[in-house]
């Protein structure tokens, strides 16, 4: 099973937008407080905001960090997604 800490700091690593970054900060710095039971709300809050930084309006990403991003979230290979996306 993964680490959503260890995904987060993936995507942050990667990723060129400051926002994006704070507001997975946000979310890495609250794990440590969420009962282990509501972790997948904490994967939910992460998938969000990686479609709101990353597909905007039900476009295809247009910068290879927004499919490195997805890539970390999905684990399927850039290649893959790029393959999907079009």
């Amino acid at each position: 099973m993964r680490k959503l800490e260890n995904v987060i700091e993936e995507m942050i690593r990667v990723s060129e937008n400051k926002d994006f970054n704070n507001e997975l900060l946000n979310i890495k710095n609250s794990i440590s407080l969420t009962a282990p039971e509501l972790m997948s709300m904490r994967w939910n809050q992460v998938h969000e905001i990686m479609l709101d930084y990353t597909i905007t309006n039900n476009e295809k990403p247009q910068y290879d960090w927004q499919y490195e991003v997805i890539s970390i979230f999905s684990t399927k290979s850039i290649d893959e997604l790029k393959s999907i996306f079009n």
